[in-house]
């Protein structure tokens, strides 16, 4: 795929022979269509790890939409192609055809905030605690900062989170987890600005 400000085909969007041309994002886009009869052993590992990767995103959307939109809007990217983008390169683990994510390795939001510290979850019978330390003093660190939370569910392909039920400056928050879902699950906890202009890198409190 390419894109062009400016180009032969000036504005032109549709089919032309096997190229297909479209906006995006207020650029034109180019794409070739057609696959090879007998794909490659490296495109057929190309393409699960595309479908591993969407396969994770896709019940977390929303997390990924506050997670990632600075990132995407730095890069000029939505959050979905620049949460890919990482993924595919950092989280992804094995070899084709036994491609999987690496949950230890997956950031569910970029940034500069401070992460969270000394981050901790425990289960308990009204659901899942996390709590972490607050220091006024830490760099990029304030109280007001949102706490995002999320508790994913491999086995299932879903996903429960919370964002903005609480504050960076108190040190805990709970979240509910419905009936049946209380396993088999990999913890991640991160912070966003009140006003959405910044995020902290997710912290990855391992899996219960």
């Amino acid at each position: 795929m390419s894109s062009v400000d400016f180009g032969p085909f000036g504005d032109y969007r549709g089919r032309l022979g096997n190229l297909v041309f479209y906006k995006l994002m207020g650029r034109q886009v180019v794409r070739r269509i057609g696959r090879s009869v007998s794909p490659s052993v490296a495109q057929l590992a190309g393409w699960q790890r595309m479908s591993v990767v969407n396969a994770f995103l896709k019940p977390i959307m929303p997390f990924i939409n506050v997670g990632y939109a600075v990132q995407a809007q730095e890069s000029g990217m939505f959050p979905q192609n620049a949460a890919v983008s990482y993924l595919l390169r950092y989280a992804v683990k094995g070899s084709y055809p036994f491609l999987e994510m690496d949950y230890s390795r997956v950031l569910v939001s970029r940034g500069v905030l401070a992460p969270a510290q000394n981050a901790s979850v425990v289960l308990l019978p009204e659901g899942l605690r996390f709590s972490w330390s607050y220091d006024p003093s830490f760099p990029f660190s304030l109280p007001s900062d949102e706490v995002m939370v999320m508790a994913y569910f491999p086995g299932l392909a879903k996903a429960v989170f919370e964002i903005g039920t609480a504050v960076r400056s108190s040190g805990s928050v709970v979240l509910a987890l419905p009936d049946g879902m209380a396993g088999g699950m990999e913890l991640y906890i991160s912070f966003v600005a009140v006003n959405r202009k910044e995020v902290s890198d997710s912290v990855y409190l391992g899996g219960l």
